[in-house]
């Protein structure tokens, strides 16, 4: 017997598996986990325990009498990170004359489980009444929902959503094959049931395989449909790592202005099937994608939604840019971080030009017409000035024109009040002119001496005027 028959741990590229005893050929666990990054799915353990393989047959005091195999490893390869298998060698029978050699094969790969049975027996009835059982252990809160796809196949979901989903695929080269619950080949399967079991029944062969292929699909609680159409196709596939399948993660559209400020607050929101993390657990988020000059940083959370702001420089190219978003969880517990539940998915980041400048216009005042342009300027509405009213020059008396002698006396003709001749009225003395009511615009000192000047010089010509004819009148009477 190998050393290796004590119950170890064994890891595949993307499947842990908590414990495997090598001589019974059962391992249990199947947590998704990346080998090389240490990074967990989503789902809790896949099974508690896969493989437990034996004899069942009806004995008088015993409908459903059973013999578990264990058997010595004669082979193994276990290669942590990359596929493991091993071979146990043994016998099943229900009593000493009925004998069947057993050869169990057990292969684990990628997120599937593969075991291979050769029974072997010298006499051809010894199978008869008899069955092989393969059977499987779900955790206790595993949520059974069974349904088969195919022929032989077994589709398990979890209603909870809190464990993977399972694709198991039987076939067998001898007897009739069917899926039943635990005990016995006659019980039914039903929903609810956690230990489902593949019965091989009927025959009489005397050499035959049956083979039985497990494969594990993780997802988050958005994508329990998805994980079970994907499964239905993976029936009896083997050795390939299979992707979580995520959806929680909405895909966002984002928008920031390249003027150099932060954007407003961008949300990256998680579906209401997540549920909130738990002590010590943080969201880790990364953004592939973005533009040279865009940067960005984390805000505080909002329940199930991511809050970030953005800033672009001025000199990034306006337009839209497809972003890729990876987020994970991270629960630190003893000093030790564990990272898992990662989920990926696609967004856009549209980058706008910024408004132009608002310029405050000021109105220039317009340019004073040159003398040769033709264009009168108006004049600034002069500002009124009081004009005190100018006092009036003492009249001064004209002498006495002189009497020349012996002056030759004109006879005039009479005056005669004839109304055939007209009357020539005397001329009165004009009344001394005053400055007019209007406000007279403003003028220089000499300008107004000027003025005030002519004005006495006007009224002394006109005084001198009225006395010569006044004396000409007087001398035309005393002629008379």
């Amino acid at each position: 017997m190998s050393s290796a028959t004590a119950s170890s741990t064994i890891a595949t590229s993307s499947t842990a598996w908590s414990s495997a005893i090598l001589t019974t050929g059962v391992v249990g666990g199947g947590t998704s986990r990346d080998y090389l990054t240490g990074i967990e799915g989503w789902g809790g353990d896949a099974v508690s325990s896969l493989g437990v393989m034996g004899l069942e047959w009806t004995s008088v005091h015993d409908p459903a009498r059973r013999q578990t195999f264990e058997g010595s490893v004669s082979s193994e390869s276990l290669v942590p990170g990359g596929a493991s298998s091993w071979e146990s060698l043994g016998y099943l029978s229900s009593d000493p004359l009925n004998v069947v050699y057993t050869t169990k094969t057990v292969e684990l790969d990628g997120d599937q489980a593969r075991w291979s049975v050769r029974l072997q027996s010298l006499d051809p009835g010894v199978m008869t009444d008899k069955r092989i059982f393969l059977e499987t252990e779900l955790p206790a809160s595993y949520q059974s929902v069974y349904s088969s796809p195919g022929a032989g196949t077994l589709l398990i979901q979890d209603s909870s959503h809190q464990h993977p989903t399972l694709i198991a695929h039987a076939v067998t080269t001898a007897g009739t094959l069917q899926w039943g619950g635990q005990g016995s080949f006659t019980q039914p399967l039903s929903d609810g049931e956690l230990h489902p079991t593949a019965y091989v029944h009927s025959t009489g062969e005397m050499d035959y395989t049956v083979t039985l292929t497990v494969g594990i699909v993780d997802y988050d609680p958005c994508s329990g449909p998805d994980a079970a159409t994907f499964a239905e196709n993976q029936a009896g596939v083997f050795g390939v790592a299979w992707p979580s399948l995520t959806s929680c993660l909405s895909s966002p559209s984002w928008s920031v202005m390249a003027d150099g400020n932060p954007s407003e607050p961008s949300t990256l929101v998680f579906l209401e099937a997540m549920t909130p993390l738990g002590s010590g657990a943080t969201r880790a988020l990364e953004i592939t994608g973005l533009p040279t000059g865009v940067t960005w940083q984390r805000l505080p959370d909002s329940s199930l939604t991511l809050v970030l702001e953005f800033t672009a420089h001025e000199d990034v190219t306006p337009g839209q840019y497809p972003l890729t978003l990876s987020t994970a969880t991270r629960t630190t517990l003893g000093g030790v971080t564990v990272v898992s539940e990662q989920s990926q998915t696609t967004g856009t980041l549209e980058v706008l030009s910024p408004p132009p400048p608002v310029i405050d216009v000021v109105d220039d005042p317009p340019p004073a017409a040159s003398p040769s342009s033709g264009t009168s300027v108006p004049s600034p509405e002069p500002e009124v000035v009081a004009t005190p009213e100018v006092a009036q020059p003492p009249r001064t008396p004209l002498p006495p024109a002189p009497v020349p002698a012996d002056t030759e006396v004109v006879s005039e003709a009479p005056l005669v009040d004839d109304p055939s001749v007209p009357v020539v009225p005397l001329l009165r003395e004009p009344p001394v002119a005053f400055p007019s009511e209007r406000i007279p615009e403003p003028q220089a000192a000499s300008a107004l001496l000027g003025i005030s000047a002519a004005v006495v010089a006007t009224a002394g010509g006109l005084f001198a005027a009225i006395r010569r004819r006044r004396n000409r009148e007087e001398h035309s009477r005393e002629a008379r």
